[in-house]
């Protein structure tokens, strides 16, 4: 930030009031570019993809926010996919999302596995050292 700090408290703090405005203008235009990427409507960059479904959004919220890394650790590798389910069942009982269980599929993808609701590609789950990772399809081409 553009904000000047010494150790001598008699010293004023000096702040450059047009770099801050640089600062916080670059701020609003990457949350605006956000708000419009997850705005329901229908400019939005969700609209025609699986992830225009609130229901959707909310199991990819509950993924994220699961334990679902220190579980698949613990897991075998032909646990793996077994395990995945269980958690997304979870998810999707826990939190009353309208999203039948036995409409999504767990398959072996490259280095990770694959997650559809239907015939439709949600995410992939991969592995990076420990920790796993949450990746969907791009939507900005």
């Amino acid at each position: 930030m553009p904000i000047a700090f010494t150790d001598d408290n008699k010293l004023p703090k000096v702040i450059n009031l047009i770099v801050l405005e640089q600062y916080i203008n670059h701020i609003y235009l990457h949350l605006y570019s956000l708000y419009f990427i997850l705005e329901d409507n229908e400019e939005s960059l969700l609209t025609d993809t699986i992830f225009e479904n609130p229901y959707v959004k909310g199991l990819l919220y509950g993924i994220v926010h699961s334990n679902i890394s220190k579980t698949l650790n613990k897991s075998s590798e032909d646990q793996i996919a077994s395990k995945i389910k269980n958690c997304i069942s979870s998810i999707i009982s826990n939190n009353n999302l309208t999203i039948d269980s036995s409409d999504i599929k767990v398959d072996r993808y490259d280095d990770g596995y694959q997650v559809l609701l239907n015939s439709s590609k949600l995410f992939i789950l991969f592995k990076n050292d420990r920790s796993w990772f949450l990746k969907t399809r791009p939507l900005i081409r």
